[in-house]
């Protein structure tokens, strides 16, 4: 929401292109942020690629019901946020 918010104040104060700069600015700052600070990786290993073990990757998962209940949560959340967006533009602007 906050980048909704800022959005909003930067293209108020001059318009949609600079808000969208602005955004896209904060944007490459930040991930350059967490590329920086990102602590190396302690316990992976790569594996190459295979379809029938990323399948069977995602079966385990689901099959773990702590991942259900987050992968739950997470999609009513945004169900819920974004029938909340979808109620706002459907309400009369004054």
């Amino acid at each position: 929401m906050g980048g909704r918010i800022i959005s909003g104040i930067v293209a108020d104060v001059w318009n949609w292109q600079a808000s969208c700069l602005f955004m896209g600015l904060i944007g490459v700052i930040c991930f350059i942020l967490f590329v920086i600070l990102l602590p190396k990786s302690n316990h992976f290993t790569p594996k190459p690629f295979s379809i029938t073990g990323a399948h069977q990757e995602l079966i385990s998962q689901l099959k773990s019901t702590v991942v259900r209940q987050a992968y739950y949560m997470a999609g009513i959340t945004f169900f819920v946020f974004m029938g909340d967006l979808q109620l706002c533009s459907l309400l009369p602007s004054r």
